[in-house]
């Protein structure tokens, strides 16, 4: 077997798929089935094409998530569609060329880990939220997309932040989730709710974040306690 190099895959595109199928087996995780290399979109197009064989997406989902795998301007991605959250099924994580491009060696490996790895897990086994509350095939309906969205979005930067800090990582790749998470925790407050289900789960996912937030914004969430 020929080893890999991140150096190695960072120069040579042909490389990458032989790297994070090394790395997914230094680095496995039991709700994760396989780390794709988008060349050419291929891999993208291929996930969605096998969710549409096992018709868990209808056909205009498909052409719409064809459009956003196209895009590729995000480090890595899955694709999620209706109906598939809590069911026990691994995820294939699909990796774009800029996660290679513009990440260093330590931001790849956070990113998948500590990121993409929470986005498998919480479609695998659905999202268990604090008091009790879980979201899953059987409710994640009452939810719109975009609440779903900025939740599993902002699930998944406050873990990254938050090992992130434990493990040191450095100040560029730190600095790029908080932004991101600020992004999604500003979306998700913003998110008028659509029932009473919905309203709950934001409440209390936003209510998660405030140590986090009290330790990233110290002074800012001090203020904020002030004028209330």
């Amino acid at each position: 077997m020929i080893w890999v190099t991140y150096a190695q895959a960072k120069r040579d595109e042909g490389s990458r798929q032989t790297y994070l199928d090394q790395f997914l087996k230094i680095q496995p995780h039991p709700h994760v089935r396989s780390l794709r290399y988008n060349l050419g979109f291929q891999a993208g197009l291929d996930r969605i094409a096998e969710l549409e064989g096992e018709r868990l997406i209808c056909a205009q989902a498909a052409a719409d998530a064809r459009a956003e795998v196209t895009r590729a301007d995000n480090y890595a991605f899955l694709v999620l569609a209706r109906g598939m959250l809590g069911h026990g099924k691994k995820q294939p994580i699909i990796v774009n060329p800029p996660a290679f491009e513009q990440l260093s060696e330590e931001g790849l490996e956070t990113y998948l880990i500590d990121h993409e790895y929470v986005h498998a897990q919480d479609i695998s086994r659905g999202m268990a939220l604090s008091a009790g509350m879980r979201i899953d095939s059987a409710n994640e309906g009452q939810f719109q997309i975009c609440a779903l969205h900025a939740i599993l979005e902002t699930r998944a930067l406050a873990y990254q932040i938050s090992e992130g800090v434990k493990k040191h990582v450095g100040h560029d790749t730190l600095r790029r989730a908080l932004g991101e998470f600020w992004k999604y925790h500003c979306l998700l407050s913003g998110i008028e709710p659509a029932n009473e289900l919905e309203g709950t789960a934001i409440g209390i996912q936003l209510a998660s974040y405030r140590p986090l937030l009290d330790f990233i914004f110290p002074e800012m969430t001090r203020k904020k306690r002030r004028k209330n």
